[in-house]
């Protein structure tokens, strides 16, 4: 089995030009996931170098057989509308047979479907994001009566309004 290494796309630890230099070599070397999370003491990395980065990795997966996989929900139907594979989800632990039955359908053909689920989960895609993973999903979770509503230190709970919210796009889904 090979080693994964993750790189970080908002915030690589290497220079912008050195990550897109490296990223089609890196790629055909070891699996990567392109996960867009602040990392402490990174490099900020502007929007072109991810789309420069994606287009890379994903060229270069093309030609190693590497299976590449969304690290954010909100786009993983984008991300298969470009080779991906699937995802590596938050949202599942609440929406999983409907995440399952997006992938399904646009892998079959069927992309208005896949499309239609896409923009219903759309905003509790972006809610779970509302605060560090994973206190919003735990939330969630807690709210569906499925844990209990509580995060290790040093997160922290949701606010009242926070969990309002959330609870409010949970429902409306």
């Amino acid at each position: 089995m090979r080693a994964s290494r993750i790189i970080v796309a908002e915030s690589i630890t290497v220079g912008t030009p050195i990550a897109i230099t490296f990223a089609p070599a890196v790629v055909s070397l070891i699996p990567v996931l392109l996960f867009p999370i602040p990392a402490p003491g990174s490099i900020p990395v502007s929007v072109i170098c991810i789309v420069v980065l994606t287009r890379s990795i994903f060229l270069a997966a093309r030609e190693s057989m590497t299976m590449i996989y969304s690290g954010d929900d909100s786009l993983t139907l984008p991300m298969l509308s470009l080779g991906a594979h699937g995802v590596i989800s938050v949202a599942s632990h609440l929406f999983g047979k409907e995440i399952k039955s997006m992938i399904r359908n646009f892998k079959t053909g069927d992309a208005l479907t896949a499309k239609n689920m896409h923009l219903k989960l759309y905003p509790i895609f972006k809610k779970l994001f509302m605060a560090p993973n994973p206190v919003p999903v735990k939330a969630a979770l807690a709210y569906k009566g499925l844990i209990e509503d509580y995060v290790r230190r040093p997160l922290v709970e949701l606010t009242e309004a926070e969990k309002a919210e959330l609870i409010f796009t949970l429902d409306s889904i």
